[in-house]
């Protein structure tokens, strides 16, 4: 999932400071920072406008769950030469999830059919910047006035580390029918042309994991 920033509501060397100096609640313990492909600098304003720009990354790469803050026109400059006044996109956000957390969160945004919902409310479960305040603990002091903006004010939070829902034949059917069969039948049709079958040679192909296995076997089982 990603969020685009159009207004550079997020400067990523501002955000990449508050982490490490404790201004910020988070889950997500690992951080890294790349600052014109250089790892952990603190460049000026004026160092902006070298190279790939500058890269914040929130929790492990080997982890579920981790995001990925940079700026989005000076990559577009350094790779296509673009302008960064011209750009439309200015920093962009992404989360990036694998196995049960992509899965969660694929089952959430089915449910809500709402991406711009989801990804904040992901976001607001695992981080927070906050306006430090001395006399309030990390979790007491008020949200940063730039990120609030960033959040448009998003307080659900969701885990992504719950338990899965029960397995839902008739929800995965409904989804195929609506969003699948088409583009089934289109290739069918395509592929009779050129006389193959590529659907049939990729469901021939494919090898249910451990996770299908059991759910076959969940919903087998109610049947007997």
């Amino acid at each position: 999932l990603a969020i685009n920033d159009h207004a550079g509501l997020l400067h990523v060397p501002t955000l990449y400071r508050k982490r490490v100096s404790g201004e910020c609640v988070t889950r997500l313990r690992n951080v890294e920072y790349f600052a014109s492909g250089r790892e952990n600098s603190w460049e000026t304003d004026e160092d902006l406008k070298m190279e790939m720009g500058h890269t914040l990354y929130l929790g492990s790469k080997d982890s579920d769950v981790y995001f990925c803050i940079y700026e989005k026109a000076q990559e577009q400059k350094a790779k296509f030469g673009k302008s960064i006044e011209d750009a439309d996109i200015l920093n962009r956000f992404e989360l990036r999830l694998t196995n049960n957390a992509a899965e969660n969160s694929a089952d959430a945004l089915m449910d809500s059919e709402d991406a711009a919902g989801t990804a904040f409310s992901i976001i607001n479960n695992y981080v927070r910047f906050i306006e430090p305040q001395a006399d309030k603990r990390r979790y007491d002091c008020p949200t940063d006035k730039h990120w609030e903006q960033f959040m448009q004010g998003e307080e659900r939070k969701l885990k992504l580390t719950m338990k899965p829902k029960p397995f839902d034949l008739e929800r995965t059917e409904n989804w195929i029918n609506t969003q699948v069969a088409k583009s089934i039948k289109m290739l069918q049709e395509i592929e009779k042309m050129k006389g193959r079958d590529f659907v049939q040679q990729l469901l021939g192909g494919t090898v249910l994991n451990e996770k299908h296995r059991k759910i076959v076997a969940q919903v087998t089982s109610e049947w007997k």
